[in-house]
């Protein structure tokens, strides 16, 4: 007798699953695609919620929900990521300005001035195509080497009319992890850009190139960020005449900064 109730709790723990859920499935999935077709973040705990405002039970188990999505055919993992869903004014912006110059810049076929894109790519010294063409008879002959080999990181900018000469720099990457950005410095672009590119490009030339970091970085003259240092911030404040006290949070000086910014 002493052992019973403690059988009916794990009969009753089996068989929640089923009970609970069983008769809400299409329900319950069709809430899951609406919500993923909307784009809307959805965790278990979201889900338990709705069920609770459809009259679910309120104590059902995010563990059971979670198994009971499993056996329908439902899986957590990583959502696709949207960027145009999630870009920032600043962003939106600069490309309508970008797009507005590049038009102004066409007449007919031809260009006012002439347009350079610059950008940055890797290649595994060992890359290629693993299929290729070979007698049956024979077998495939051709040796290719195990692994992906070194990996050279390139620098290049081209016009409408080919690469342009003189621009190519490529290197070894010293690291085997991660993609191409993380050798990327702008030191590195800086003297590529001053010792291979603008001596060699055509003149007067509307250069187009992405938004990489090591692309752009502040004048020791610029205002400074809100991902600046404290002690920067204060400093820029107060050298431009803006008092600010000594016991002003990180979080007053960047409000502080982005008033008085131009």
């Amino acid at each position: 007798m002493a052992g019973q109730p403690t059988l009916a709790v794990h009969i009753s723990l089996t068989l929640r699953p089923k009970s609970v859920y069983s008769n809400l499935a299409e329900e319950l999935l069709d809430y899951v695609r609406q919500a993923n077709r909307e784009g809307s973040h959805l965790t278990l705990a979201m889900l338990a919620e709705h069920r609770q405002k459809e009259g679910a039970d309120p104590n059902g188990s995010l563990r059971t929900l979670g198994r009971t999505l499993d056996r329908w055919g439902c899986t957590v993992g990583k959502g696709t990521r949207s960027q145009h869903l999630k870009e920032k004014d600043h962003v939106v912006a600069a490309r309508q300005r970008s797009l507005r110059e590049k038009r102004a810049n066409r007449q007919g076929d031809g260009v006012i001035r002439p347009e350079v894109s610059v950008d940055e790519s890797y290649v595994n010294k060992n890359q290629s195509n693993d299929f290729i063409w070979y007698a049956d008879a024979d077998g495939p002959w051709v040796q290719k080497p195990t692994g992906k080999g070194e990996r050279l990181i390139i620098i290049h900018a081209m016009t409408k009319n080919g690469w342009i000469p003189g621009a190519p720099l490529t290197f070894k990457s010293t690291k085997k992890t991660g993609d191409y950005h993380g050798q990327m410095h702008h030191d590195l672009f800086t003297k590529w850009f001053t010792e291979q590119l603008l001596p060699n490009m055509p003149k007067n030339a509307l250069i187009t190139m992405d938004n990489a970091p090591y692309h752009h970085v502040l004048s020791h003259h610029s205002a400074p960020t809100a991902t600046c240092k404290k002690d920067r911030i204060s400093a820029w404040l107060r050298k431009n005449g803006i008092p600010v006290s000594d016991d002003c949070l990180k979080a007053e000086l960047v409000e502080i900064l982005t008033f008085h910014r131009i």
